[in-house]
């Protein structure tokens, strides 16, 4: 984040023990420790949301092609019903068929 060398962290302290003062300095230093808690503590919150909110995109986004794939599925099995059923409606009228020419070649040759 900040790139700050040994000889700017010193001036940087040198400069805040002369501006606050070596009595008030402690204090300033264990408050600025807990902003800087604090912030870290917002920002993992922060990160941990954006997670959660990518993940349940992510699982929108799922649901919603599992529910096409489930539709296809559907629509697929509903045709293997019809094409079944086409086909044993056809058997039966063949049989039908069959056994009409047949009944009546059987009856012409007993006369």
């Amino acid at each position: 984040m900040l790139d700050l060398g040994w000889s700017e962290l010193l001036i940087i302290a040198i400069a805040a023990l002369i501006v606050v003062g070596p009595k008030d300095l402690p204090r300033m230093l264990r408050t600025l420790g807990q902003y800087a808690a604090r912030a870290k503590s917002v920002a993992r919150e922060f990160q941990r949301s954006m997670d959660e909110a990518a993940r349940q995109a992510d699982i929108d986004e799922l649901r919603d092609v599992k529910k096409d794939l489930d539709s296809v599925r559907e629509s697929q099995y509903q045709m293997q019903r019809e094409m079944s059923q086409s086909f044993l409606d056809e058997g039966k009228e063949s049989k039908k068929k069959a056994g009409g020419k047949t009944g009546a070649g059987k009856s012409d040759a007993g006369k």
